[in-house]
């Protein structure tokens, strides 16, 4: 007979983690983690980028942004609009956030929710824990990230403002603010639309703002007469109109002191579209409107290279032109 053998078991030993976060709860086994993680607190970013003034905590890091910003490598592109990525993580959080407005990240404590998972761990960190190790010398304040009190001490201390506009004379201690201004001022593309409407605009609380417009809810109201509005800036502009001569429109009583917003107004009620495509029959109440139809049939070319006078009439076709120099992959 076959003599039976019995296997015994044995119970894995789970290792402690040994380090500990002394900024946060964070705790892992291996010290380089923890050396990496660390970085996150006092805002040290050895990984230098080459051709641009990047710097990352990890080398990782630095390898997607060299990827994403300097190569023209972006297989993942999104379905509902030009958006283009060369990682399919980013591609998934942008369709998330953008298109589905979905927020998975959700903090325990308050309403905070977001579609990444790094700005839940910040806004925990600095809403929800009483860690500010990093405190100002000239005042009272604390953070608990040194990023944090850098930009602090350059903006209310110092007056230093790093980053600055080559189209204007607009600086700022931030980076992402430098990129919101260019985006909000020196550049034609209005992205979002209304679904109401012609009405474009640059950023999703513009349009967003707009969109109350359609809305019956008017908590705003004249003391003056029986206007009420849904936005508290439409209605100083309306107080204005009781102080100075304002346009009054005899079908609704609307009154303006602003005689654009007047003559929009009145193209409601008649259904008259004053812009007009100079290719077709093409017409439009908002010139906005006029300019992405003759961008998009007419392939009108108001964005061009500076390099080599390719022109394109979207912004992101010349983005992406454009990171295509930084890898030498343009062609004739």
């Amino acid at each position: 007979m076959a003599t039976q053998v019995k296997v015994k078991k044995i119970k894995s030993v789970k290792r402690k983690k040994r380090h500990t976060c002394p900024h946060c709860e964070y705790n892992t086994l291996l010290c380089c983690n923890m050396k990496q993680h660390i970085r996150i607190h006092t805002g040290v970013k050895p990984y230098k980028c080459r051709q641009c003034e990047y710097a990352a905590i990890t080398s990782s890091a630095l390898k997607k942004h060299t990827i994403a910003k300097h190569t023209n490598i972006r297989p993942y592109r999104c379905q509902h609009c030009d958006f283009t990525s060369a990682w399919p993580g980013a591609l998934k959080r942008h369709v998330l956030a953008k298109h589905r407005g979905e927020r998975p990240y959700r903090c325990d404590q308050c309403d905070f929710a977001t579609a990444w998972k790094y700005p839940l761990q910040r806004h925990v960190e600095a809403k929800h824990t009483d860690r500010r190790p990093y405190r100002c010398q000239e005042c009272d304040f604390a953070s608990s990230r040194m990023v944090s009190l850098k930009e602090h001490t350059m903006a209310r201390h110092t007056g230093e403002r790093p980053f600055l506009c080559g189209h204007c004379g607009f600086s700022t201690t931030k980076k992402r603010h430098l990129a919101n201004h260019i985006w909000a001022k020196h550049s034609d593309e209005k992205p979002f639309h209304c679904e109401l409407c012609d009405y474009s605009g640059k950023t999703r609380d513009q349009l967003a703002k707009h969109v109350r417009r359609h809305s019956n809810y008017r908590p705003h109201a004249c003391s003056r007469c029986d206007c009420s509005s849904p936005i508290k800036q439409d209605l100083q502009v309306h107080l204005l109109t009781h102080m100075m001569n304002s346009l009054s429109c005899t079908v609704c009583g609307y009154s303006t002191i602003d005689k654009s917003r007047f003559k929009r107004h009145i193209a409601r009620h008649t259904g008259e579209k004053l812009h007009k495509c100079e290719f077709c029959d093409f017409s439009a109440a908002y010139k906005s409107r006029v300019k992405r139809h003759m961008a998009n049939r007419h392939a009108i070319e108001t964005h061009r290279c500076e390099v080599c006078g390719y022109c394109t009439g979207q912004m992101p076709d010349l983005i992406q032109h454009i990171a295509a120099h930084a890898s030498n992959t343009v062609t004739d």
